[in-house]
């Protein structure tokens, strides 16, 4: 198959303006973990992605951007939040 146009690919690594900080990766924790908890209650959400944030919710592994590294970087308990996030799901079945 042939393209009319070609869109040139060029990569520049970061400068030192564009890094990342350990804040600004902080920040991100805090909004993924806000963002995956209200995705249980926002109407508009899909089963599919619900299932995803649950199985997120309940995954006990650690990496970057993991529930249990998530709450650590809000100064929330885990396990309390978990539990009380099944519980209101239990409730609003």
């Amino acid at each position: 198959m042939a393209y009319q146009y070609e869109l040139p690919l060029v990569f520049e690594p970061p400068d030192e303006e564009s890094r990342w900080t350990d804040d600004d990766i902080e920040q991100l924790r805090i909004y993924v973990l806000r963002k995956t908890l209200s995705s249980f209650t926002d109407g508009r959400v899909c089963l599919k992605a619900r299932t995803e944030s649950l199985e997120w919710l309940m995954d006990n592994s650690i990496h970057p951007f993991s529930y249990l590294v998530c709450c650590e970087a809000m100064e929330v308990n885990p396990i309390k939040l978990r539990e009380m996030v099944v519980e209101i799901l239990k409730r609003n079945k």
